[in-house]
């Protein structure tokens, strides 16, 4: 992960800090949306933990930015779904 706002995410998730887990992923999105590229693997990685952690709102608000800046993938499309789902 080279962005380090995906390191601080995996350290809020590790921690149960829910409302830094927020922040970080609105900070995401609000990236992602102003232009920021993202690797897929990581965009993948970011869901995967949210989804272990069962942070639904978050990985829709994130996965929404993904796919809204062109990382059309079938895993975060999938994802996506879920969140919308389960939230």
């Amino acid at each position: 992960m080279a962005n380090p706002l995906l390191a601080s995410l995996t350290a809020a998730l590790r921690t149960y800090d829910w409302s830094e887990v927020t922040a970080i992923c609105g900070e995401i999105a609000r990236d992602v949306d102003a232009g920021l590229q993202i690797d897929l693997y990581d965009a993948r990685d970011v869901l995967d933990r949210l989804q272990l952690r069962r942070r639904f709102r978050e990985m829709r608000a994130v996965a929404g930015a993904f796919l809204r800046a062109g990382l059309v993938d079938a895993q975060i499309r999938r994802r996506y779904v879920q969140a919308l789902i389960d939230d």
